[in-house]
């Protein structure tokens, strides 16, 4: 048998090479996990609604993967997006959240709104639940009113521009999109 030259080595190697890496490449791509982001994980917003001085957010969350999400309450944070001002309260959703492969999940955000309407908004004694009523007087969301409590709702909304979920452990940034 001749020998083989250097060249004719380097030929075999780089044939070897371009015959494995394809069908390597292909299977890493099918057995590696793909990231949560928004291909892997769809957010749609459905609902809100007033209750118990906060607003409740309803979203429709589908994972498009195999994969289950478990996002734990010590290991995830939500917080509300505010264009331009501080967010309007503070958001909390129910954990843990735990999404099965190729599942389709309800998730409720609460956002707790502060007592006091933001942005000037006045409210007199007069618009307020007596507390002989059951509102306690004081400090509470106006609801004697109702276009006083929509004028406050109205003004909550229009400086939130959704949620963002993190879990940083998982490198999850979940966005809640704004829909109202």
């Amino acid at each position: 048998m001749a020998d083989i030259t250097r060249a004719q080595w380097a030929a075999i190697a780089a044939s070897v090479l371009a015959v494995t890496i394809p069908p390597a490449w292909l299977a890493w791509s099918v057995v590696r996990p793909a990231p949560w982001d928004s291909h892997t994980l769809r957010v749609r917003f459905e609902s809100v609604r007033y209750e118990g001085a906060g607003l409740t957010f309803t979203y429709s969350v589908q994972n498009r993967v195999w994969r289950k999400l478990q996002l734990l309450p010590d290991q995830m944070d939500i917080q509300a997006v505010a264009g331009g001002r501080l967010p309007p309260g503070h958001a909390a959703v129910r954990a843990p959240l735990i999404l099965e492969g190729h599942s389709t999940e309800r998730v409720e955000v609460r956002m707790e709104l502060p007592m006091e309407p933001s942005g000037g908004l006045a409210i007199t004694p007069a618009d307020r639940v007596p507390e002989a009523a059951g509102g306690g007087g004081g400090a509470t969301p106006p609801t004697a009113q109702p276009a006083v409590l929509e004028n406050w709702i109205d003004d909550v909304l229009r400086n939130l521009n959704g949620f963002e979920l993190i879990d940083t452990g998982r490198n999850v940034h979940l966005q809640f999109p704004r829909g109202w």
